[in-house]
């Protein structure tokens, strides 16, 4: 339970009305049901739901259908009024691209009935686009404060029950738009390169370091025959005069897979460019030449084209300054006080 910033709501329908049903059995739920493999149900149960106060809210446990992982937002008493307020959100996974945005997402969310169970109060709706981390719903789920002697949707306990229903039958996911910093690398015709064949872009800015992509379609000249790579290089060409420029580059390159956002390769790697000159780091070997032209695997579009991005930012991470050869730095001593904090180091068994 924590008070949060409002999240994007989303209270005008964007395809179709927001509806309120009862008992009544509607085309949209004659269309999906919980068998149908691209709908998927969650079911939060929150207690005692007058503990909290305005702008405070609960989470769900996180459910996820094909790459959409998502969780209902509750705030019980309201986000600025006493007027009950609920949102379904998309939560981000670890190596996922972020960027990955689903089209036409159905979705309703339901307010049980404790009295009559065939009367709960739902609400659905078409989103057009949901992005990661997004949240639609509604600010005002109910006209009025949610208080259990007014209310149905209260067990004797003082609980409420809340359904959600996510529906993709007509969803898919697409990428969207690059970050400033990335650069997207088209390249046509990706069956006609032989081995050691080159493409180079044209040398761009990136934030600010002036870079040129070279990309071996075919595989590089060093690859022994039948083992060939799609290989990446980024020439760091030079940089602009900023103040404590960094002495390590993080530099990034992905391949997209058309067919499934999720299975993009990301290659990520630290750089120290030398001080004049081209300088170039990069993946020797991103994606075999075999997998890439299969027409199955999706790393081609349907224009037979390939897909890459590649940026260029300062790295987080470097030398320690205070290396043991010069350092300076107060140093902890061995000590027999076991609430102490201190290191240990142990030395693995070997056969010898």
């Amino acid at each position: 339970m924590s008070a949060a910033a409002e999240p994007q709501s989303n209270d005008e329908p964007t395809t179709t009305a927001a509806v309120e049903s009862g008992s009544e059995v509607s085309e949209w739920e004659q269309l999906i049901s919980p068998s149908d493999p691209k709908v998927s149900e969650l079911e939060f149960r929150i207690d005692n739901v007058t503990k909290y106060k305005v702008g405070e809210f609960v989470e769900s446990s996180s459910e996820m259908i094909e790459l959409f992982n998502y969780r209902l937002k509750v705030y019980p008493m309201g986000k600025v009024e006493n007027n009950f307020a609920f949102y379904l959100q998309r939560v981000p996974m670890n190596g996922i691209d972020p960027r990955g945005v689903y089209e036409n997402v159905g979705y309703e969310v339901s307010l049980e009935n404790h009295w009559d169970s065939s009367e709960p109060l739902t609400k659905r709706r078409y989103c057009e686009s949901f992005r990661n981390s997004q949240a639609h719903g509604w600010d005002k789920f109910l006209v009025e404060e949610l208080r259990p002697k007014k209310f149905v949707f209260f067990t004797d306990e003082g609980s409420i029950v809340i359904k959600a229903r996510v529906d993709l039958n007509h969803s898919k996911l697409v990428l969207a738009a690059a970050d400033p910093d990335d650069e997207d690398i088209w390249i046509g015709k990706v069956t006609g390169f032989e081995k050691g064949e080159d493409v180079k872009f044209k040398p761009t800015w990136r934030g600010n370091y002036r870079i040129q992509v070279a990309v071996y379609p075919g595989g590089h000249p060093d690859h022994l025959d039948g083992q060939e790579a799609l290989a990446v290089y980024i020439h760091v060409l030079g940089k602009k005069e900023v103040e404590a420029a960094p002495e390590f580059l993080k530099l990034k390159v992905a391949v997209v897979n058309h067919q499934m956002l999720g299975d993009s390769i990301e290659w990520v790697g630290t750089f120290r460019p030398e001080e004049v000159g081209d300088d170039s780091w990069g993946p020797n070997r991103l994606l075999s030449i075999e997998d890439l032209r299969d027409g199955d695997k999706g790393w081609l579009d349907e224009d037979g084209e390939l897909l890459l991005r590649a940026s260029v930012e300062a790295a987080d991470e470097g030398r320690d300054p205070l290396s043991f050869t010069k350092s300076f730095a107060k140093r902890r001593r061995a000590t027999n006080n076991e609430e102490a904090a201190q290191g240990r180091a142990k030395s693995a068994k070997t056969d010898e």
